[in-house]
């Protein structure tokens, strides 16, 4: 089944120690950049971790 959307989830600077509290809790790692880090939960899906400020929305 092909996945249409993902979820963006707002990091802010904390994105690195956001993202190893994910992975200790069973993400995978599938892509990183600059500004984001692409992971996959445990069943497959992917969501991203973005440098934007939570406090900023959209």
């Amino acid at each position: 089944e092909r996945v249409e959307a993902h979820l963006d989830i707002a990091s802010g600077s904390n994105i690195d120690t956001i993202a190893a509290r994910h992975l200790e809790l069973g993400a995978t790692l599938d892509h990183r950049d600059e500004s984001w880090i692409t992971l996959r939960d445990p069943a497959g899906l992917p969501y991203c971790l973005v440098g934007r400020a939570p406090s900023a929305g959209g």
